[in-house]
């Protein structure tokens, strides 16, 4: 049905004169230990930072009872509901915690690295499937959120299966993998919207090539109607009114972590690429786009080259021209278009493209295995391997989320009866509480007000501080001073990025402290 693909002479990581069954089972071995090392990898110190913002929402949403649980995402809105459904459901079985949140994730992440095994080895062969599960297992950016309790790592397992029983539906006219790819559409529709791109690539690349493939249009309209019936009972929910008008999802000045900077699609680039040794939300060194652009990207061109050489033209029956050209369209239209949108005012952040990085690890792995020399090969794989293994120290030694976790039982343990509790900004941090403290009574919550803030009924007042980005020191210091007349300052603790302060009424402190002692240094 299709021409071989005998353009680049490639040699297998196993000998094709090996006899097939024993060139099978050298082949799942192979699989199998890529595959543990992917899951001891996305393990490895899986809890050892406290759940974030987003995290807590998460976990707290999900152990709410279900119509709670229906209701708080619709006014969310910000994602479809599949993956709190079943955070929901491994709660009610394995009981509340970020630990078993956060396996979900680190389960979808090693299922990744079959699918992405699989969806090149169909594409290409074998050693080209070896070498992009071997990227996927040592990712960064995956690793990062398979550690997370997320949707980010379900949406993109989901993402490479839809992409993989699209492709053998595509080239084989085969019923069964069509309806595998629309269920796995469905389900990554339902865990994360963004992911529709690439459907409609899948859908627009499908159209352009109906001829050379003659998927039978009925297959097309079934397929568009089961989506559209799936999603219909989510749509009707009432969450598109919620969505519309928010400013999650118009135009205005985002926040400074979700606007998009000119740069952001290299950047992106750069943590697709492992790039980020400082730390996974700070800057990387010049030299680390250099370095890691050679080990990554370089292959990328490699991969794409007899797609714009002399000579190459669009209408090429070539196979494996064919299939770079898919890959390298479900990489950079969603990439290019989601990066677009956040320049026109939209937010956005590398996670919201974190499904592209299966078509361009896909890539990376065809671009090495076009290496005319088996030894330039081995030493490309081998020197990605060793700069992921020291990008990796990011992971898991480098903190990177905020420490609610020791924060919060700090003041759990050293509260006392009459204490109240300040959260700066308002309403960030109690969601936290209910993910660490639980069984600990939360002090009670006083706001900005004049009023709340003289409460005759707070022996002390606990200050809660988020203290990474948007918080003002400015309002900080007349917060402050707006509680020194009834209150004083007697005791400041550190954590990563947040910031305890105990304040004790005058005339009960112990302490000798003027009501106009300077201020903290993380205050000024």
């Amino acid at each position: 049905m299709f021409e071989s693909k005998p353009k680049v002479e490639t040699r297998p990581l196993i000998e094709a004169g090996q006899p097939t069954s024993l060139r099978s089972l050298l082949t799942t071995a192979v699989v199998l230990c890529i595959l543990l090392v992917g899951l001891a990898l996305r393990l490895y110190r899986v809890n050892y930072q406290s759940a974030w913002e987003n995290e807590a929402f998460s976990l707290n949403v999900s152990h709410l009872p279900f119509p709670e649980m229906k209701a708080k995402l619709v006014e969310d809105f910000v994602h479809p509901p599949l993956h709190y459904y079943l955070l929901h459901e491994v709660f009610r079985e394995f009981g509340f915690g970020d630990y078993p949140a956060r396996l979900v994730s680190a389960i979808f992440g090693t299922l990744t690295i079959l699918a992405i095994f699989l969806l090149a080895q169909y594409l290409f062969d074998t050693s080209t499937g070896l070498i992009a599960a071997v990227l996927m297992a040592i990712s960064q950016l995956a690793i990062m959120y398979s550690q997370e309790a997320r949707p980010y790592s379900m949406a993109v397992c989901l993402t490479a299966f839809a992409i993989y029983f699209f492709c053998v539906a595509l080239r084989e006219r085969n019923w069964l993998a069509w309806c595998g790819f629309v269920v796995f559409s469905i389900l990554m529709l339902y865990t994360h919207y963004y992911a529709g791109m690439i459907l409609a690539c899948l859908y627009v690349y499908g159209f352009f090539r109906r001829k050379q493939f003659r998927i039978p249009a009925l297959w097309w309209s079934l397929a568009l109607l089961a989506l559209a019936a799936a999603f219909v009972p989510w749509l009707t929910s009432g969450v598109v009114e919620k969505a519309l008008g928010s400013p999650k999802v118009t135009r205005v000045n985002q926040a400074p972590w979700y606007t998009a900077h000119w740069t952001a699609f290299f950047q992106d680039l750069n943590r697709f690429n492992n790039g980020y040794i400082r730390g996974l939300l700070d800057s990387s060194p010049w030299w680390c786009f250099i370095v890691a652009g050679l080990l990554f990207s370089l292959p990328v061109l490699l991969a794409l080259k007899p797609r714009v050489s002399p000579g190459g033209t669009l209408g090429a029956k070539s196979l494996d021209r064919e299939n770079s050209v898919l890959l390298a369209i479900l990489w950079l239209a969603p990439h290019v278009t989601l990066v677009g949108l956040g320049l026109m005012g939209m937010q956005y952040d590398v996670r919201y493209v974190l499904f592209c990085i299966v078509p361009y690890y896909v890539l990376v792995a065809r671009g090495i295995m076009t290496m005319p020399v088996p030894a330039w090969r081995i030493a490309w794989v081998a020197g990605i391997a060793l700069f992921s293994g020291f990008a990796l120290r990011a992971n898991y030694f480098i903190p990177y989320k905020e420490d609610y976790r020791a924060a919060l039982l700090h003041v759990a343990k050293a509260q006392q009866p009459g204490d109240c509790v300040l959260f700066y900004p308002v309403g960030i941090l109690p969601r936290a509480w209910s993910v660490y403290q639980v069984g600990w009574t939360l002090p009670r919550i006083i706001g900005l007000q004049a009023s709340d803030l003289r409460a005759e009924s707070c022996e002390r007042v606990w200050l809660v501080k988020y203290e990474r980005m948007g918080v003002k020191k400015d309002e900080l210091r007349r917060l402050e001073q707006k509680l020194q007349p009834s209150f004083i300052r007697s005791e400041e603790q550190q954590y990563f990025w947040i910031g305890t302060t105990l304040f004790e009424r005058k005339q009960l402190s112990s302490k000798v402290v003027t009501p106009d002692a300077p201020l903290t240094d993380d205050l000024k």
